[in-house]
């Protein structure tokens, strides 16, 4: 049997198993990690997550300056993006068998990042640039540190979303 052969029924095999195993939900036997502690380091996420949204909308609300208005639809944009974050991964905790926290209660001690209002425009780009760099750091840290399992639990994810518009990143698991 060839190597193509070979893959190709070790893929039927792998469908069949999938099929077969469909009530077990989104984790698999061969899954290597320990899907409670990827539920709590997602729901960290969840909160990084909540107060970058939180600081977006104040931001796009309470902009003032010569050019607010063109960064007021930017911190907009950033708010709605951190909710599809915040949404990616709520969902994969629900696949997971967990339970988001989005208790607003702690949420603040829960967050790699801070809640900074910034007292102008510059002041505000500033606290939005470390809170970005504080996540990036923060995911690619928990990505590296959880070895191989979090890629495919969801963590790496927001390392990649958000490198168009921050500091360039890697993020390198080997599973």
């Amino acid at each position: 049997m060839s190597a193509r052969e070979k893959f190709l029924s070790d893929i039927k095999e792998i469908r069949r198993r999938a099929r077969e195993h469909l009530s077990e939900g989104a984790v698999t036997q061969n899954y290597g990690g320990k899907v409670d502690d990827a539920i709590a380091l997602l729901n960290h996420a969840v909160a990084t997550e909540i107060v970058c949204i939180l600081r977006y909308k104040f931001h796009a609300v309470c902009a003032t300056g010569l050019a607010s208005e063109a960064v007021k639809e930017e911190f907009a944009q950033h708010a709605k993006e951190e909710e599809e974050h915040l949404d990616l991964l709520a969902e994969r905790i629900n696949q997971l068998g967990g339970k988001p926290n989005l208790n607003p209660e702690g949420v603040g001690s829960r967050a790699a990042s801070q809640y900074a209002e910034g007292e102008n425009l510059v002041d505000m780009i500033k606290e939005d640039l470390v809170a970005e760099r504080i996540a990036i750091e923060t995911y690619r840290e928990r990505c590296a540190t959880s070895a191989t399992g979090i890629l495919r639990l969801g963590c790496c994810w927001s390392v990649s979303s958000r490198r168009r518009r921050s500091t360039p990143t890697t993020c390198t698991i080997s599973s």
